[in-house]
């Protein structure tokens, strides 16, 4: 079990803890009390709907940092103020996810490995305590972003047909549930029907797209340098070519 679990699980046991002794003091009002009372205390304290809640939070925290994917939350990182803001829904992750895996091909194991050695290495010092956004920030975890964009660029030169692939692939809807790199299982019937799936066109397109792209347009001098001494390219020689497709789709840069 990884250190990251371990805390939780801990966290978890004092907060159980915690809360039966103020339920045990609540029921007996500050009298003493033995072990045959504290356990039919424990037996109420078992089958309440606090300590559901407790174990809940805590199945959600341990999700959230055991399956978190520091390379996919890079990716997806650009579309946050999107999916809060009901923009775009995340539903179009998957997908989203996809058309990254078709661009990067057999380059994004490599990137993937930097953004978890990164997050591990921020894990494992004491202070400041480990944040998502410190490693959003991050010098390093920026290049496998901006690395993941400029190849997206390239792919786009021939803007008109690759938008329509896009669009194309981020409308598929996926009949089965990845379970691994190369393991699926077939979606779930259900005898209710199914929401209709979010819309994803042209609109859509130019709100993601803007999003990736338009904080290119905004690089500091030292991030910018950044990028010419890893990339051997300025910033503009890299993304000026989108950038100018992008004005023609009607996207403000």
């Amino acid at each position: 079990m990884s250190g990251d679990a371990t805390s939780e699980l801990r966290r978890f046991a004092g907060r159980v803890i915690e809360a039966f002794i103020q339920a045990a003091d609540r029921q007996y009002k500050g009298t003493p009390v033995g072990a045959d009372l504290l356990r039919k205390a424990g037996a109420v304290f078992q089958v309440s709907d606090l300590l559901t809640q407790m174990a809940e939070q805590a199945a959600r925290n341990l999700a959230s940092e055991e399956l978190e994917d520091p390379y996919q939350r890079l990716l997806a990182s650009p579309l946050e103020e999107l999916f809060q803001a009901g923009e775009l829904s995340r539903d179009i992750l998957p997908n989203y996810f996809n058309f990254i895996h078709l661009v990067m091909g057999d380059s994004q194991g490599p990137l993937a490995e930097v953004c978890s050695a990164i997050v591990a290495k921020m894990k494992a010092e004491p202070f400041p305590p480990f944040s998502w956004d410190d490693f959003l920030a991050d010098q390093r975890a920026k290049l496998v972003l901006w690395t993941v964009l400029y190849r997206i660029a390239q792919t786009f030169k021939r803007f008109d047909a690759r938008r329509d692939w896009f669009l194309q692939l981020m409308q598929y809807d996926r009949q089965s549930v990845s379970l691994a790199a190369n393991a699926f299982i077939p979606k779930p019937k259900s005898d209710q029907p199914e929401p209709p799936k979010p819309a994803f066109g042209m609109e859509q397109f130019r709100l993601l797209f803007g999003a990736l792209f338009v904080p290119t347009t905004k690089l500091t001098a030292e991030e910018k340098q950044a990028f010419l001494g890893n990339f051997e390219q300025t910033v503009d020689g890299a993304f000026a070519p989108i950038w100018s497709n992008l004005k023609s789709a009607g996207i403000a840069l």
